[in-house]
C-alpha cells in the first residue's frame, strides 16, 4: 500500500465515523463567551466534519489543568483533545508541562513543525512557544491524541490549518485499531 493509500484509507474511514474531538481552553483572562482561539478550534472541526463532544475553559492554575485534563481523557467518546493556551514562558504558562506528564508517546515533528511555521510568518517570538502533541493510553477506551496550541487566534489558525486538521483523520484512524492487550515491542 502506498503513503497515498494509506491516508486515504484514514480519511474515508474517519469521515464515515468522524473523529470525536473535546476542546479546552487555557486562561486566566478569558470566557467561553470572549475565547476567540476556542473558537476559532470549533469553527475548524466543524469545517472538517467531525464533531465535537464538549468545550471546556480553565484557568492556568495547575491543579485546575490537571483535574480539567483528565476528565476529558476520561471519556471514552473523545478522540482528540484540542487544546489552547498556557504554552509559553510565563510562570503560570503550564499546560505543556501538565499534558507532558500525561503522554505516553510524543509527536515531536508537530511542536517542531509548528514552531518553523510560525516564525516564518511572525519571527523569532514563536520559538517560545513549547506546543506539543502526542497520545494517551486509556484502559476504558482506544488511545486519545491530544494537541496543545498556542493562546492566541493566529497561533491557532496556523496550527488547525497546517497540522490538526490534515493529521488528525490518520492519527485516530491508528489510534481506533490498536489492540488493548499489551503486545511486547519487536527487537
Amino acid at each position: 500500500m502506498t503513503a497515498e493509500d494509506h491516508q486515504r484509507n484514514a480519511e474515508t474511514d474517519v469521515a464515515r465515523d468522524p473523529a470525536r474531538v473535546a476542546v479546552l481552553t487555557v486562561s486566566d483572562s478569558r470566557t467561553l463567551e470572549n475565547d476567540l482561539s476556542g473558537d476559532r478550534i470549533v469553527e475548524g472541526i466543524r469545517a472538517s466534519g467531525w464533531r465535537l463532544v464538549r468545550r471546556d475553559l480553565v484557568t492556568d492554575d495547575v491543579q485546575e489543568l490537571s483535574e480539567g485534563l483528565d476528565a476529558l481523557v476520561d471519556l471514552p467518546e473523545v478522540d482528540a483533545i484540542l487544546i489552547t493556551g498556557g504554552t509559553g514562558l510565563a510562570p503560570r504558562d503550564r499546560t505543556v508541562d501538565v499534558v507532558e506528564s500525561r503522554l505516553d508517546r510524543t509527536i515531536p515533528g508537530y511542536g517542531e513543525r509548528l514552531r518553523a511555521i510560525s516564525t516564518d510568518a511572525i519571527g523569532p517570538a514563536a520559538l517560545l512557544s513549547r506546543a506539543v502533541a502526542g497520545v494517551t493510553d486509556r484502559s476504558n477506551a482506544s488511545s486519545v491524541v491530544i494537541f496543545t496550541m498556542p493562546g492566541s487566534p493566529h497561533g491557532v489558525d496556523t496550527a488547525m490549518r497546517e497540522l490538526v486538521q490534515p493529521m488528525l483523520p490518520h492519527i485516530v484512524w491508528h489510534l481506533r485499531d490498536i489492540p488493548k492487550d499489551d503486545q511486547p515491542l519487536s527487537p
